[in-house]
């Protein structure tokens, strides 16, 4: 339970970045992901 509480934060946090955009619509668009590192 404790661990749960500390990985949504966390999940939310890694969801909102641009590179977790950029995986899927590469992967759609079925070319290289272009990372940023943000």
């Amino acid at each position: 339970e404790y661990s749960q509480k500390l990985a949504i934060p966390i999940s939310e946090r890694i969801s909102a970045t641009e590179d977790s955009i950029e995986g899927p619509k590469a992967f759609s668009e079925k070319r290289k992901p272009e990372w940023k590192m943000k």
